[in-house]
This record gives structure tokens, sequence and C-alpha cells, in this order.
């Protein structure tokens, strides 16, 4: 599997589903007997000329995003994520609803050990994001029952349009948030030109989660982990 695609099961990206769209959508009309328009009285006439000036948008729909909820964009720490209300209530409550499965944690832990891997995972998050509030405290509570000191990981927030502001993630391919990238650091690659090794490190991608797991979270850490993926 290409780590770097998104499965074409997944035909949108995240949208929050506390973002209200307002819409209005006009169905297409007949202008059939237009002409008959000028035997009516003046109020009839009225009536048929805004009726006309409608139905000539065709069958459109035509919408406003008035959210404004708060967003987190570039380098990010869990800190500054709890300085975000509407995002970090829902993360507590998915983070402390999450049961976890102490034994596939226990499978990842003596993958990690028996291979003496360190792992590197950069969490490209979107606090404006439904999939972001219920993926990524699941991820992380996972990463916090793990007994094993060799993983790092990165936090970056980018917006609706998958930017992160000031640093440049392109090279990370990212269509769809929350995503997960997983690097070995025991294989070192060589970095495209012009790519810091700050965000755009140089160990080699084993895989990727993007939006959801494939079955839980812990069952696809540990195929990725695994070489499977």
């Amino acid at each position: 599997m290409n780590n770097t695609e998104k499965p074409n099961s997944k035909e949108k990206s995240c949208k929050d589903e506390n973002c209200i769209t307002v819409s209005a959508t006009y169905g297409e009309k007949s202008l059939t007997g237009f002409r008959t328009l000028l035997e009516l009285n003046v109020a009839t006439t009225a009536l048929l000329i805004l009726f006309l000036t409608v139905a000539l948008f065709g069958n459109k729909t035509y919408a406003q995003d008035t959210c404004s909820e708060k967003m987190i964009v570039g380098e990010t720490n869990l800190k500054e994520l709890q300085q975000i209300p509407e995002f970090w209530t829902e993360y507590r409550k998915n983070y402390d609803s999450y049961s976890i499965d102490e034994k596939k944690i226990e499978e990842i832990t003596n993958i990690l050990e028996d291979n003496d891997k360190c792992i590197y995972i950069i969490a490209v998050i979107g606090t404006w994001c439904g999939d972001t509030k219920e993926q990524f405290p699941v991820f992380q509570k996972i990463l916090d029952h793990l007994e094993y000191s060799c993983i790092d990981i990165s936090y970056i927030g980018v917006d609706r349009d998958k930017l992160a502001g000031e640093i440049d993630i392109s090279y990370l391919n990212i269509e769809f948030v929350p995503t997960f990238i997983f690097y070995d650091y025991n294989e070192v690659i060589e970095l495209p030109s012009g790519y810091s090794s700050v965000i755009h490190n140089s160990y080699r991608q084993i895989g990727r989660i993007v939006e959801t797991p494939e079955g839980t979270m812990e069952e696809h850490i540990l195929k990725i982990l695994s070489g499977k993926e």
C-alpha cells in the first residue's frame, strides 16, 4: 500500500460537525409561457418576475460556512492544545472513555523491544476537525500506555486547507486529518532538496494512519510496526 495515498473510500476531508452550513437550493423551473407575462395585470407580473429571477439560478446550492472556532496552526504541544476549550473538552471526553486493548499494547511493546526499534511519529491534526477530536485522543492514550521509552512525537496543527502556517509541510502530502506518520529512527534516508530536518526528518517512513484506523487504533499501529502495511 502506498503510504502517501488516501484510500479511495475516503472521498472528502474532515469537516467539523460543529461548523454550521447555511444553504439555499433552487430547482430548475420552466420559462414556458414567458410571452404571456405582458398580458397579466401589474401585481401578477411583479410576482412572476420575482419567480423567474429565482429560477434563472438553476439547480445550485449556495453555502456559507459560519464556523468561527479557534484553531492552532504550526508546531504545537498538548499544553497549547488545552487552550482551545472547544477542542480540549472533546479530547478529554474521548480520551477518558476509550478502553485500551491491553493485549494489543503488550504485542506492540514486544515488537518494539524485540526489534530494538526507535520510532518517530508526526501527528498532523486539525483542532477544528471532528475526526481529530475523535481519533487523536485515542492515539495519544495508546502512546501514554506504552511502556517503551524510544518513541518521539511531534504535533503539527493545520487549517482547513491543510496548511501549517509558516511551516512548509507539502513534503508530508497531507490530504486528510488527523494523519499519524510513523518513521523508523534506525533507517536514515536522504531528504528532498530544501527541506529542514526539524520537521522533514531524514528517517524512513514505515506507515501512516489517515483519518480513521483500519480496525482498532491498536490493530493498525501493530500492523505498521509489524511491517504488514
